[in-house]
């Protein structure tokens, strides 16, 4: 399994305002291997957020006729839930299915820093390098 981070994961500025107000965490991973387990980590969602929508685009990273290409989008370290965003066996990243994905899910809100994780489940049948990129939507609420 590897583990693939955005260049600047650990050191991107973390804003979270005072008052409650929306924000918007960007990210983009450089996907170069695309195996069963592997993780992309596109950006971290701040401790006090409570994500409502998730917007993912990429690359063709499947180029097979037949492409065999499926993930699953959660978070950690709060809970290992490798599916709370999307569903495990999504297509997304295929060739045919290449392009956006809204994430529906109830809003949650994160005590603590998590990782977004996209989790493949089954490996890429022809793996093409490219990216991913990232854009989470947040109400700033705060920490208890």
């Amino acid at each position: 399994m590897t583990i693939q981070v955005a260049s600047d994961l650990l050191i991107k500025p973390k804003h979270l305002g005072q008052y409650g107000e929306g924000n918007i965490v960007n990210g983009k991973v450089a996907a170069t291997v695309g195996a069963a387990a592997d993780i992309y980590r596109p950006c971290i969602i701040p401790a006090g957020s409570e994500v409502s929508a998730i917007i993912l685009a990429n690359d063709d990273l499947d180029t097979n006729g037949a492409p065999t290409l499926v993930f699953g989008m959660g978070y950690t370290p709060v809970s290992a839930s490798a599916a709370y965003f999307v569903a495990a066996g999504d297509t997304s990243l295929q060739a045919a299915n290449g392009g956006k994905v809204y994430a529906r899910f109830d809003p949650i809100k994160f005590e603590q820093d998590v990782f977004l994780d996209l989790l493949l489940g089954t490996g890429a049948a022809t793996f093409a390098a490219g990216a991913i990129w990232a854009r989470v939507l947040t109400r700033n609420v705060g920490v208890k």
